[in-house]
């Protein structure tokens, strides 16, 4: 006989540790005669754990986000898919009313039971947290909502905070068709939009605002004020900073806590970015005392692994343009190198050349009492052996980036891409955004501008990073080789294991190959923009779409 109250109650966990299983034990015992409780534990990448084994979980990986045919926003489920294992877990039981979703990291510091009860009377489509709109917070970086055919304006999309939500069956099934329909979008923008365009019931389980369930308000955890990180501090329900245990209010949601290795990992990270800025110029001592920040031991631990005061100088980085003949481009790169702003790193920029036949010479001494430095292969190597020489001849640099001669820059790409390899410790290359980005459409500068017209004009240029709607940056497995910054230490270790650069790649292949070979972790940065003009070196015949091919000399 089906029950009054027919409620899965799906608690979601990557982890095993015995804190985690404890957690959903409670869960279970106090929902046992509101519906069913389920561990779903992702196996990505790792065996199912004998002690997860006697919970009998439904189990999920990535390969989900194949599976299940959505249209998906990257290839891992993190960031953006966390809702495909619950899909997953409905299309294979799609008879219960409502489907709770459980982060493993969301606590509860009364009674479970009393929670959930508090909803029995409420039938709410979707019941969720911290429901915003666009115009209450632009800056939240997950705004993108995409479909082929149909288009839902900013003013009209909402986003949720979903670490814990319950929805009901002709919710899921409804979402399940638009997404099979071409609906694309992280599950925090594409939940609440598509269902309350839909005329579903959106609510939110607590705070203070428009979607509150009446008599709700404040009861289980405080509003938030919109942000620019969009990590709803100042509350207890937020997306940052990592807790290892619950404040002391009784009866209210905390999120996220964590077992105690991960929160200290998650917020050294979380701390150390904007820490790193703030300290490359200033005494850390002085920033540190100034900041008020409760997690005292875990800025400690940020503070003595940053440099000493003394190492707080500009970045030493090499910029190497590389050319071969076609020196209207290089020229037009050189006066856009100079024309543009670097403020925050001392560059020494150098011009490498395989052995042009045309004057390279004179574009050389053009510009010689500015600064650049030269290079000129006896004979026609490739490309590769530029880029080796130009590694060899900077070995005193923190930092390189390698360019194609075919490029304009905007002010501050370097600033930009150095600056956020310095803040982000885990990655060793940074790839700026373009308008060519051959066989890396996630540098495609559409992806972060709205309304994109390309165009070479230095001026317009300049403009194009102060459009960008997105500035965080994001992860790739691979860049265009055109323009992209490495630390030098990446390049002394591949120098150890046979050259930077494969030699046999003189031209095409080369950075697919050092991309493949070494697997660096690597960022795009979305504020750094670098017009490309593309394959210059190549007969125009072959691409008769790059309508900006041989210009430069009028520009």
């Amino acid at each position: 006989m089906r029950r009054k109250t027919n409620q899965a109650f799906l608690f979601f966990s990557h982890l095993s540790s015995e804190i985690i299983i404890r957690e959903f034990n409670h869960i279970r015992r106090a929902v046992c005669d509101m519906g069913d409780a389920f561990f779903l534990y992702d196996t990505t990448g790792k065996d199912v754990p004998e002690k997860i084994k006697k919970l009998s979980p439904y189990l999920y990986s990535d390969q989900c986000l194949c599976d299940l045919g959505y249209p998906v926003i990257g290839k891992k489920m993190i960031p953006g898919h966390a809702h495909f294992p619950l899909f997953k877990f409905y299309l294979d039981h799609p008879d219960f009313d409502y489907y709770w979703f459980i982060e493993y990291d969301v606590r509860f510091t009364g009674p479970w039971r009393s929670f959930f009860e508090s909803f029995l009377v409420h039938d709410a489509d979707f019941l969720t947290s911290h429901i915003r709109s666009y115009a209450e917070e632009r800056s939240w970086p997950w705004w993108a909502l995409k479909h082929p055919r149909q288009h839902i304006p900013l003013d009209k999309r909402l986003r949720s905070f979903n670490p814990l939500y319950r929805i009901s069956r002709a919710a899921l099934s409804f979402l399940h068709d638009a997404f099979r329909n071409g609906w694309c979008g992280h599950h925090e923008v594409a939940l609440p939009t598509l269902l309350h365009q839909k005329g579903f019931t959106v609510r939110e389980i607590s705070g203070r605002g428009k979607y509150t369930i009446p008599g709700m308000e404040n009861r289980f955890y405080a509003m938030s004020a919109p942000n620019v990180k969009g990590d709803l501090s100042g509350t207890s329900m937020k997306y940052r900073p990592s807790s290892w245990r619950c404040g002391r209010e009784e009866n209210k949601l905390y999120h996220p806590v964590k077992p105690l290795k991960k929160a200290v990992h998650e917020n050294i990270l979380y701390y150390g970015g904007f820490l790193s800025h703030a300290l490359s110029d200033v005494d850390a001592s002085g920033i540190l005392f100034r900041l008020k920040i409760r997690h005292r031991r875990i800025l400690d631990f940020v503070k003595y692994r940053l440099p000493k005061k003394e190492s707080f100088r500009k970045p030493r980085v090499g910029i190497i343009i590389t050319s071969f003949n076609q020196i209207d481009y290089t020229d037009r790169a050189l006066e856009s190198f100079y024309a543009t702003i670097n403020k925050n790193i001392d560059y020494e920029l150098w011009l490498l050349d395989d052995s042009s036949s045309e004057d390279i010479e004179g574009i050389y001494h053009k510009y010689k009492d500015r600064g650049v430095k030269f290079f000129k292969n006896k004979t026609n190597n490739g490309l590769t052996s530029l880029w080796n020489k130009g590694i060899e001849l900077n070995k005193d640099k923190d930092y390189l980036i390698l360019c194609n001669n075919d490029v304009v820059f905007s002010n501050y790409w370097a600033d930009h891409l150095i600056g956020s390899l310095k803040a982000s410790p885990g990655f060793a290359v940074a790839v700026p955004v373009t308008n060519a980005p051959g066989h890396v459409p996630a540098q495609h500068i559409a992806n972060f501008v709205d309304d994109y017209v390309p165009s070479d004009n230095q001026d317009e240029i300049n403009l194009i990073c102060t459009k960008v709607k997105n500035k965080n940056f994001r992860k790739t497995a691979k860049g265009n080789g055109f323009c992209f910054a490495a630390r030098a230490s990446l390049f002394r270790q591949m120098s150890t294991q046979g050259g930077p650069f494969n030699e046999k790649f003189p031209l095409y292949g080369s950075e697919e190959d050092f991309f493949r070979r070494v697997k660096p972790k690597t960022m795009i940065v979305p504020e750094s923009f670098v017009f490309h003009y593309k394959h210059v070196s190549v007969e125009s015949d072959y691409f008769p779409d790059q309508k900006f091919r041989r210009k430069t000399k009028s520009l």
